[in-house]
């Protein structure tokens, strides 16, 4: 039922809708992410140390005129615990004060530059978040001067290719901070990988998106096509429908089977019927019928099923009129193969009488 209901949903939906949809599914997802991004900065022992020292330090103060350090706003940098560096970037502003400023803070954990990094160590020996990270660079920059190094120790490991740059762009440093290093998205391999599978994984929506749109308007046209052809649904009609459903669902010709009722378009002359139907279920299957008549009686000539599928495939993409929908029907039962039609699977039903003529002076109902 949520397949049904999520399929419905996608088909009263336009390319345009869609669209839309997706981009705002996707601004959520990145929204998310990088929700995630700044809280795991704020959340790592580094952010929380470099910014004590910050806030203590009186040579920031001076620099900054104020009395009192403020470190709001938006984080940049990145974590990599699997190597054990940090690089944080964080904002600094002056209590009452106009000045402003970042900071720059690089921490390495304990065990950071004692592994070989072609050979991972055994499980257990590189701690992450709880190792201890030794804070050995912290820098400040107000109103874009030269920045200030507070201190700095000789660095275990390079510098990582996600580092925040110290070169001036053209996007605010406010901007720049919610994302990552725009250079390494191009360069590792991980974001590489990532790319690609981002990529893949949009193709295929969109095929898949397209798909679905494209049947939903398949089966609409059809469906338009089909009601310039639609049959009067007269008492043979319905029989030669019946017994055609049961020939098809494999119940004996005369049992009393209970036969979903569905609309049937086709061609019908004098003497010959070529028909299509749904079969009626959960089944996407249309039943193709054919008789002809003998005399005042009507016989079954072809059963056939095909999938609703290849019905709107061939009715969806013709031209909208009734004798061209018409010859399409007739094309499609002529072209398929017929199930197996025993004697007394044939169907022998008198065509609809007139009711009996009432003069208008004799009241109608039961006589007395």
């Amino acid at each position: 039922r949520m397949s049904s209901a999520i399929k419905r949903a996608i088909d009263a939906l336009s390319i345009r809708q869609l669209v839309s949809a997706c981009g705002v599914a996707g601004c959520g997802a990145g929204g998310l992410a990088l929700g995630v991004r700044q809280k795991t900065f704020r959340d790592h022992p580094v952010y929380s140390a470099a910014c004590e020292q910050l806030r203590t330090s009186s040579y920031v103060k001076e620099l900054l005129h104020c009395d009192e350090v403020s470190v709001k706003g938006n984080i940049g940098g990145y974590v990599d615990p699997q190597e054990g560096s940090v690089v944080l970037t964080i904002p600094i502003q002056g209590v009452n004060s106009s000045c402003s400023g970042w900071a720059r803070v690089e921490a390495e954990a304990d065990w950071a530059g004692g592994f070989d990094a072609t050979s991972p160590p055994e499980k257990g020996t590189r701690p992450s978040v709880n190792a201890r990270w030794l804070l050995r660079h912290l820098e400040i920059e107000v109103h874009e001067a030269a920045p200030v190094v507070l201190y700095s120790l000789p660095p275990k490991l390079p510098t990582s290719i996600w580092a925040p740059s110290r070169e001036s762009t053209s996007v605010p440093r406010s901007i720049r901070v919610l994302f990552p290093e725009p250079g390494a998205l191009f360069v590792s391999p991980e974001s590489q990988r990532f790319i690609i599978v981002g990529m893949l994984m949009l193709g295929l929506n969109s095929l898949a998106f397209y798909s679905l749109r494209r049947r939903a308007f398949l089966r609409e046209s059809a469906e338009l096509a089909l009601q310039g052809t639609r049959l009067r649904p007269e008492p043979h009609l319905l029989a030669l429908r019946t017994d055609a459903v049961r020939i098809v669902s494999g119940a004996a010709a005369g049992t009393r089977q209970a036969v979903e009722d569905r609309e049937m378009y086709g061609l019908q002359s004098a003497d010959a019927l070529f028909a299509i139907t749904e079969k009626g279920g959960r089944e996407t299957v249309d039943v193709l019928i054919g008789a002809r008549r003998v005399g005042k009686l009507w016989k079954l000539t072809h059963v056939s099923t095909q999938h609703s599928q290849l019905k709107d495939e061939i009715l969806g993409t013709g031209q909208n009129h009734v004798d061209v929908t018409r010859a399409a029907v007739v094309s499609m039962v002529e072209g398929a193969t017929s199930l197996p039609l025993e004697e007394t699977s044939m169907v022998k039903v008198r065509p609809r009488m007139s009711p009996p003529h009432i003069p208008s002076n004799q009241p109608r109902g039961r006589a007395k």
